[in-house]
């Protein structure tokens, strides 16, 4: 399950994410540094793209005037025993 907005506040963002895992005990929180991590491996980012500036704990956050871009915000849950489903020619993970 992806979540995203194009909200910057905490409780549109993280606390709905929050909310739901507390509410379905078989889902859990990925760590969105790992897909982008599969995503520069996979030459879909750039090699020297620095995912620094947008991971906050396990979220990916853009934030306008430090990203060149709006504010986004995304979180990952998955079902626990199952694996990411990704397009064709993508890199997966797990």
């Amino acid at each position: 399950m992806l979540y995203s907005t194009c909200s910057l506040e905490r409780e549109e963002d993280e606390s709905v994410v929050e909310d739901v895992l507390s509410a379905d005990s078989s889902l859990r929180l990925l760590d969105v540094q790992s897909e982008l991590e599969s995503l520069r491996a996979g030459g879909e980012l750039a090699a020297d793209f620095s995912a620094d500036s947008v991971v906050r704990g396990p979220y990916l956050r853009t934030i306008p005037g430090i990203q060149p871009t709006d504010g986004f915000f995304r979180g990952d849950a998955q079902e626990d025993g199952l694996t990411r489903c990704h397009l064709p020619g993508h890199t997966q993970s797990t």
